[in-house]
């Protein structure tokens, strides 16, 4: 067998590199993830001490770059141009909101609840592979919560804290005005409780995704459909072997449930509170796309 030596050089992708600042200081530990607009790959890099960061191997195109310091809720998104290498500098806003989180039958705050907020009209902002950031933030034991590094527009935040209905607030921020604070009062509510049985095997389920949708629309594409996701997750059952969701206030739902090798299930006009209930999933197939004549774009 005859050898051959060759050598095969790949071409070197574009350099981003700048820092990250808040209120004139350097934002230590963020991760600055650009995500490219029409093939959906990313590139992370983190920024150090003095709030710079390095971003490598970009290739031409438009970017969304988000900013997300996990540490304290910090997020901030800005779209760029990458052609060649560049500076990007990027200066987070300081506008932050805060508020309170208490229990509506008896005053007290709620140590632990999360709020997640989401900007209207946005997509929820990926980092490939499947996984999304969603900004959120838990109160103290005094039932306080900060969320930091809010732009300008309108933004849903919603409370929630296992044992008690969600809550939803609307806030809109406008340049130069500072957000008063937003509060929540959750009142306690019974759990929708559900078995899950694997159709095959006949054996209960310990682990499912869920979906919990109001409204109309497509259940399985939320966004943009008419439907609002109150709820999108991953359940485990307890020891009993019963699912729980904790936080749906009394209402009439869509449920979605699937997992690893199942087919998705969907339950229509699911009513809270409910009686205990067993729900069978059967075996998922697969999906193959083949496309021919792709082009470029």
């Amino acid at each position: 067998v005859d050898t051959f030596e060759t050598e095969i050089e790949f071409p070197r992708g574009n350099m981003v590199e700048g820092v990250v600042t808040r209120g004139g200081a350097p934002v230590d530990g963020a991760n600055v993830i650009f995500m490219q607009n029409n093939t959906r790959t990313s590139v992370t890099a983190q920024t150090d001490t003095t709030g710079k960061y390095r971003a490598e191997d970009l290739d031409d195109g438009d970017y969304s770059v988000s900013v997300m310091q996990f540490t304290t809720g910090l997020s901030h998104s800005l779209k760029a141009t990458v052609k060649e290498d560049r500076q990007l500098d990027i200066e987070v806003p300081v506008i932050k909101v805060t508020g309170f989180v208490t229990d509506t039958s008896t005053g007290e705050p709620l140590d632990g609840a999360t709020i997640s907020i989401k900007r209207e009209g946005a997509a929820p902002t990926t980092a490939g592979g499947g996984f999304f950031f969603q900004q959120e933030a838990r109160t103290d034991a005094s039932g306080y919560y900060q969320i930091e590094g809010l732009e300008d527009g309108t933004w849903t935040l919603t409370a929630r804290s296992l044992g008690y209905g969600f809550e939803s607030r609307t806030l809109t921020i406008a340049p130069g005005v500072v957000p008063g604070e937003v509060t929540f009062n959750l009142a306690p509510v019974e759990a929708l409780s559900f078995r899950a049985i694997d159709s095959a095997s006949g054996l209960p389920l310990r682990s499912l995704g869920a979906l919990v949708l109001s409204g109309g629309g497509d259940p399985l594409a939320p966004a943009g459909s008419g439907a609002t996701a109150v709820f999108q997750g991953r359940l485990s059952a307890d020891a009993t072997g019963l699912f729980h969701l904790d936080s749906l206030q009394p209402g009439v739902y869509r449920l979605v449930l699937g997992g690893q090798g199942l087919a998705t299930e969907t339950m229509q006009e699911i009513r809270v509170p409910a009686l205990e209930t067993s729900i069978t999933l059967g075996p998922g197939g697969g999906l193959e796309v083949t496309a021919g004549n792709l082009k470029t774009g």
